[in-house]
């Protein structure tokens, strides 16, 4: 459900066709976010929380013990090391992205009962620093304004991903901002957000109309459900659950994977 962001960063890159991207960087550094940091970042999360109930993509997660802990710093060591092999810098930006991770979840520090701080620096991390180390690998550049569109789409849609979990959180003192905010106020700052993040992209994209509209048609779906879901949702707050929350995020990433990825051949 990540995946569009790194594909976001492939597709910013400046070669000329992409033929000319460096594949074998770009293969690595995937195997790296995906296969190892995310994973290690879910499992971490999953260790501390001690989830009963729906959380992530599990519906019925089981009981998380020592091992989850000790497979969690596995996957990052690793992590770690292969990316200083693809270059230092990407090394250093992947730890500095677990050790952000480690510190939402960690009880000792515990973002996570920040809802504003957590929102901003999950959506931060997430978004921007993922396109800015993985640009800087294949282009040696810096991609600031790209980095920041990724971030938005994910700070709109963030609270989606907490919206069912708001038993769990109470349980815990996680005040997250979806708890905080309320299922109502969820889906409007939703809108807001997806609305700045839509401006953003569609300004980005303006100088390409054929990719400004390939743009818009992709996400129509997403933004059709989305809706259906709010409705619904006002009308009986018992839609805000799991399933439904899931059904977004894998539209979302479905559509948004389609676009970015048929950009990187466009």
């Amino acid at each position: 459900m990540l995946m569009p962001i790194f594909w976001w960063a492939v597709s910013i890159s400046t070669h000329k066709t992409w033929l000319d991207i460096h594949w074998w960087h770009t293969a690595q550094m995937f195997l790296i976010w995906h296969l190892l940091v995310y994973p290690a970042s879910h499992a971490y999360n999953s260790y501390f929380d001690k989830d009963e109930e729906s959380i992530g993509g599990l519906e019925k997660p089981p009981l998380a013990t020592k091992d989850l802990y000790y497979v969690a710093n596995f996957l990052d060591f690793t992590a770690i090391l292969w990316a200083i092999w693809v270059h230092y810098l990407f090394g250093l930006g992947v730890a500095v992205y677990i050790l952000v991770s480690r510190a939402y979840s960690y009880d000792k520090i515990r973002l996570k009962k920040y809802p504003f701080l957590s929102w901003l620096v999950v959506g931060l991390f997430q978004g921007a620093w993922v396109v800015w180390c993985v640009g800087y690998v294949l282009d040696s550049k810096f991609y600031l304004i790209e980095g920041l569109l990724s971030s938005l789409m994910l700070w709109a849609s963030y609270p989606l991903t907490q919206i069912y979990q708001h038993s769990e959180d109470k349980k815990r003192g996680d005040i997250t901002l979806s708890l905080f905010l309320g299922i109502r106020g969820t889906f409007l700052f939703a809108i807001i957000g997806f609305l700045f993040a839509g401006i953003g992209f569609s300004v980005y994209f303006f100088g390409d109309m054929m990719l400004l509209m390939a743009f818009h048609i992709t996400l129509f779906p997403v933004v059709g459900f989305f809706l259906f879901w709010a409705n619904k949702t006002l009308k009986n707050p018992k839609e805000a659950n799991f399933k439904n929350a899931m059904r977004m995020n894998i539209l979302s990433a479905t559509c948004l994977n389609i676009f970015f990825m048929g950009k990187i051949f466009w």
